[in-house]
């Protein structure tokens, strides 16, 4: 997992699941339009990725890596043996 500090968005590789998981760090308990509580401080923004070879999918993602300078999502798609590249959106 890591944490984007420039928009306090903390990302999960949910490895037995095959994908990313991305959450919205907050102070206090209410949560931006568009987003879900988890807990107090953290709500839900989105998933992506499932099993699979292609583009977008993963086979046990582990790794991530940031880019902030360019908004890019790097995730290292260990068992498909290969770096998977996303551009960020806010």
């Amino acid at each position: 997992m890591l944490i984007d500090d420039t928009e306090e968005t903390l990302y999960v590789s949910d490895t037995g699941n095959d994908r990313i998981i991305a959450f919205k760090l907050v102070t206090g308990a209410t949560c931006p339009t568009g987003t879900s509580k988890t807990v107090d401080g953290i709500c839900y923004v989105k998933k992506f990725g499932s099993l699979g070879t292609t583009d977008g999918k993963f086979d046990s993602p582990s790794g991530l890596a940031l880019d902030t300078t360019n908004d890019l999502l790097y995730v290292a798609d260990t068992d498909n043996n290969r770096i998977q590249i996303f551009k960020l959106t806010t």
